[in-house]
């Protein structure tokens, strides 16, 4: 799963030896915990917390590449060229 660098809010499944799944990312913490109160109802049983998960660099060096390609591509294609 991708995270955007503005998803930094996981809810995260514990699972046994020290591992985990994170099952979603949300930008805002009030989203995580609403979810996290839903799953609860339905997985009443399994161990789920929510974590502030910040993207490594190298995670955010990499979407901020792709957006200033993206950038750099849409403001070239609407320079007309010169005849």
């Amino acid at each position: 799963m991708d995270a955007s660098p503005l998803q930094v809010w996981a809810v995260i499944r514990l699972l046994p030896n020290m591992q985990r799944v994170v099952l979603n990312r949300f930008r805002r913490r009030s989203d995580a915990e609403n979810y996290l109160h839903v799953l609860r109802r339905q997985i009443y049983d399994a161990s789920l917390t929510i974590v502030f998960d910040p993207p490594s660099n190298e995670t955010t060096a990499i979407a901020h590449s792709r957006n200033c390609r993206n950038s750099e591509l849409s403001s070239s294609s609407s320079i007309a060229p010169n005849d």
